[in-house]
């Protein structure tokens, strides 16, 4: 079969509903930006279209997607006119992008015209990070290895954390470690450097960390005590923290000294 000139071929249906594209990404150093390489995509996270703009996804009559494993979305079937963009929340994080002041949550308000495709529409977000590790009394060579069978923790040990994002430091929080010789500093902020330095005790000396000991991934070894004084333990851990992130294999060990 052929067309000839003149045949009718049905009219042509403008398109009567616009489309919203973007991606959700973990913000690394929760600084509010846009999106920077190394941040991650977040899978699963809903976007919608809040036409009634309660900031609440109304599953029956908000047209909204789940995030992909990239972090990517697309939401088609959305009516004309201009609208709130929105993300439902989830439970430990914090928005930073586009504009977290907002009293009712991030969101784009973005205006459609039938047809159109609106990309960009992004967010980021991000969580708080964690700094956790442990005291023991290091009584038995080889010192610097904690062998738990035979060396007790170190309970009732003070810690403190400082942030040195200014290049002096701030004193921030102190703590203690419980009987288990543990100790945890929490909600700490993305893309601040912090230092965790623990007190000293006059009749113990330092085994771990040293000047020459191999940090964890993503730290440094700081001097606590020439830094800060003489009553910290020569040597503690610098880190900038990131979203998400648990620095928990920041330990210290202690030999108590023999007195003649």
């Amino acid at each position: 079969a052929h067309l000839n000139h003149g045949d009718y071929l049905g009219e042509c249906v403008p398109p009567t509903t616009a489309t919203v594209t973007g991606r959700n990404w973990e913000d690394m150093d929760a600084d509010g930006s846009v999106w920077e390489t190394g941040d991650p995509g977040l899978a699963g996270w809903r976007i919608y279209v809040d036409y009634d703009g309660n900031a609440v996804w109304d599953e029956a009559g908000e047209p909204s997607a789940l995030t992909a494993t990239d972090g990517s979305y697309l939401i088609g079937g959305v009516l004309p006119g201009t609208w709130p963009v929105r993300e439902v929340s989830q439970a430990d994080w914090i928005c930073a992008y586009p504009n977290p002041a907002s009293l009712t949550g991030c969101f784009h308000e973005v205006t459609l015209n039938a047809g159109a495709v609106a990309a960009g529409i992004d967010f980021g977000n991000w969580r708080h990070a964690l700094k956790a590790g442990y005291i023991w009394d290091d009584r038995f060579a080889p010192f610097g290895e904690w062998d738990q069978a035979t060396e007790p923790a170190l309970g009732g040990w003070t810690l403190e954390l400082w942030d040195v994002t200014s290049g002096s430091p701030v004193p921030l929080e102190s703590g203690y470690t419980n009987a288990m010789g543990y100790y945890e500093f929490s909600m700490l902020m993305p893309g601040r450097t912090y230092i965790a330095c623990a007190l000293m005790s006059f009749s113990f000396e330092q085994t771990y960390p040293l000047a020459g000991t191999v940090p964890p991934a993503g730290e440094q070894i700081f001097a606590c005590a020439a830094s800060l004084g003489e009553q910290y333990a020569p040597y503690g851990y610098q880190f900038t923290a990131l979203s998400s992130d648990a620095y928990v294999d920041n330990f210290f060990g202690n030999h108590e000294i023999t007195l003649p």
